[in-house]
C-alpha cells in the first residue's frame, strides 16, 4: 500500500505514514496529514505522534496557531479548537459542519439538536465569543463565506418535506449584524411550479461586492422515468447526444444558475434551457452562457459552441464568441474580472469587458503555442493552462518548452 515518508534533510531521521494523504508542515516543527483512522499529527522535534480518530474535517489556523477538528462518531459531533499540543480551547458539541472566514478570525457553523437546527457565529479574535443567527426546525446546510474580506455569510435552509422543493436561503451581513431572508412570496413568484433551490452539488457564492448571492435551481421532474430501475434505454436518432453521452451528462440536465439580491429581496434567473451551461467572470459582474449541444452531433472530441456574455446587473446579453470550443481550459476569465483569455484559430486572445476588444496576444511571436499530441484530425490544443498576476496586471502563457 501507499505510504508518505517524512524525513530530516540534516539528520535522515525519518516517519513513515501508512495510506497517509494530504500531508502539510505546520509552524516548522509540525506535520500533519489524513490517515483512514483518522487525523495524525507528528512533533517533528520531539517525535511525539499523535492519532486523532473519526475526523470529518479539519482545519489549521495559522494566525492564532489553532486546530480546529470535526469528529463524527455515531451519536457524537464535535468540534475542536485546540492547539497543536493538545490543550483544548474550546469543544462544541452537535455540530454538523462548518467554514472558515476568509481572515482565519471566524467559524460560521451548524448545529442539530434534536428537532431544532442552530446556526452560529464564532468569533476567534474575540475569545471565542458566539452568536445565533438562526434557530429552526428545518435543517441547513452549503455554509459559505464572502471570498475576501469577512463581511457576508450565506446558507441554506433545508425543508423537512422529503423532495426539499421548499428550500430557501439566508443571506447575514455582519458589518450591519442584520440577517436577510426572502419573502416567501418573492420566491413562490420567482420559482413558480416548476424550479426548486437545490442544496446539494452545488455552493452558494456570494459576489465579491456582497451585494448578491449565486444559487442553482433545479427543475421539478414532471413525471416518474418509465425506465428508471430497468435496463432498459431508449434511444432516437434525432437526438443531437447519443444515450451514453446523455447519461455522462446527466448531472447537468434541468439546472441554471440564478442571483438573489438579499437587499432588494430581488431575484434573476442567468442561465436557461437555450443557455444551459454558464461561467461567471472574476467580480462576478458578467456571466457566460453556452449550449454545449449547438453543433451536434460533429465529429470533433470537444464540442464547438457560441459563447454569450451577459451582463448581470442590466441583463443584457450578446454574442461574445462564435464555434468556439466548449474545453473548459480553453476560455479563462481573470480573477479580477477585467478580461477573459480564450484560445482560438491556434492563438491565445484576449477580451476587454469595458472596451469590449478583443486582441490575439501571441500573434507575430516566434514560438507555437499550440500542438496535437493526440494526433486527432485537425486537433488544435494550447501547451498547458494559462495564469494570471495580481489585479489581471499580466497573462502567463506556455510554448513548447515552457
Amino acid at each position: 500500500a501507499d505510504t508518505l515518508f517524512i524525513k530530516n534533510t540534516k539528520t535522515s531521521q525519518t516517519f513513515n505514514i501508512p495510506l497517509g494523504i494530504n500531508g502539510d508542515f505546520i509552524d516548522n516543527d509540525w506535520f500533519m496529514c489524513k490517515i483512514p483512522a483518522g487525523l495524525q499529527l507528528i512533533n517533528l522535534k520531539s517525535a511525539k505522534q499523535e492519532i486523532i480518530f473519526d475526523v470529518a474535517q479539519y482545519s489549521y489556523l495559522p494566525s492564532s496557531k489553532k486546530l480546529l477538528i470535526l469528529t463524527q462518531k455515531k451519536k457524537d459531533h464535535q468540534l475542536v479548537i485546540r492547539t497543536l499540543d493538545g490543550t483544548v480551547r474550546e469543544r462544541i458539541l452537535d455540530v454538523g459542519e462548518y467554514v472558515i472566514g476568509p481572515a482565519n478570525q471566524a467559524i460560521l457553523y451548524s448545529i442539530k439538536k434534536g428537532p431544532q437546527s442552530i446556526i452560529k457565529l464564532l468569533n476567534l479574535s474575540k475569545s471565542n465569543q458566539k452568536k445565533v443567527l438562526l434557530t429552526s426546525s428545518g435543517s441547513f446546510n452549503n455554509l459559505v463565506w464572502d471570498r475576501t474580506k469577512e463581511n457576508a455569510v450565506a446558507f441554506i435552509q433545508k425543508s423537512q418535506e422529503i423532495s426539499g422543493q421548499q428550500n430557501s436561503i439566508f443571506y447575514y451581513n455582519l458589518q450591519q449584524n442584520k440577517l436577510y431572508s426572502s419573502n416567501p412570496d418573492s420566491q413562490r413568484s420567482f420559482l413558480g411550479d416548476s424550479l426548486y433551490i437545490t442544496d446539494t452539488s452545488y455552493n452558494l457564492q456570494i459576489s465579491d461586492d456582497t451585494q448578491r448571492v449565486f444559487f442553482i435551481v433545479r427543475k421539478k421532474s414532471s413525471s416518474e422515468d418509465s425506465t428508471k430501475g430497468s435496463e432498459v434505454q431508449l434511444w432516437n436518432g434525432n437526438d443531437k447526444w447519443i444515450y451514453p453521452m446523455e447519461q455522462v451528462q446527466k448531472s447537468f440536465k434541468d439546472i441554471y444558475l440564478a442571483q438573489w439580491n438579499p437587499i432588494d429581496d430581488k431575484y434573476t434567473l442567468i442561465s436557461n434551457d437555450t443557455l444551459s451551461r454558464f461561467m461567471l467572470t472574476g467580480d462576478q459582474k458578467f456571466a457566460l452562457l453556452y449550449n454545449p449541444k449547438e453543433y451536434e452531433p460533429h465529429y470533433k472530441e470537444i464540442a464547438l459552441t457560441d459563447y454569450y456574455i451577459t451582463d448581470l446587473l442590466t441583463g443584457k446579453c450578446k454574442p461574445f464568441v462564435r464555434e468556439h470550443s466548449s474545453h473548459l481550459l480553453y476560455t479563462i476569465p481573470s480573477p479580477g474580472g477585467k478580461y477573459i483569455a480564450y484560445f482560438d484559430k491556434k492563438n491565445w486572445w484576449v477580451y476587454d469587458i469595458a472596451k469590449q476588444t478583443h486582441t490575439n496576444i501571441t500573434q507575430g511571436i516566434s514560438q507555437s503555442f499550440f500542438q496535437n499530441k493526440s494526433q486527432y484530425p485537425n486537433n488544435v490544443e494550447p501547451y498547458a493552462e494559462i495564469r494570471w498576476t495580481k489585479n489581471d496586471k499580466e497573462i502567463l502563457i506556455y510554448d513548447a518548452f515552457d
